[in-house]
């Protein structure tokens, strides 16, 4: 019955309630992730290596989770920049360069 326009339906809901849930995530407390400032909270943080390094960051759920964010919507604006000159060209009646010009040019 919608057509092409239920995907606004079947990405859109999702994205809305995706947005609210992303409103009550906690901010993490103030200075968490600082540095240590001297040689002695320094030392009693221990030697640091490249692999803890790692562990620490992929263990953070924030980063996590905005890394697939972002990853996600780098898929989808692949996606649109890939799929959607042949629209232009298909239903608004556009030429391929100048559709080719528009989606490179807002992408």
């Amino acid at each position: 019955a919608f057509g092409w326009r239920a995907a606004f339906l079947f990405c859109g809901v999702p994205g809305l309630v995706v947005a609210f849930l992303v409103m009550l995530i906690n901010d993490p407390p103030h200075g968490v992730n600082d540095e240590p400032h001297t040689a002695a909270e320094a030392a009693a943080a221990g030697a640091r290596t490249h692999r803890g390094d790692y562990k620490l960051i992929f263990t953070n759920a924030y980063f996590v989770l905005g890394l697939a964010g972002i990853t996600a919507n780098c898929f989808c604006l692949g996606a649109l920049a890939d799929w959607m000159p042949t629209f232009l060209v298909r239903y608004r009646d556009m030429e391929l360069q100048h559709a080719g010009f528009v989606i490179g040019v807002a992408t």
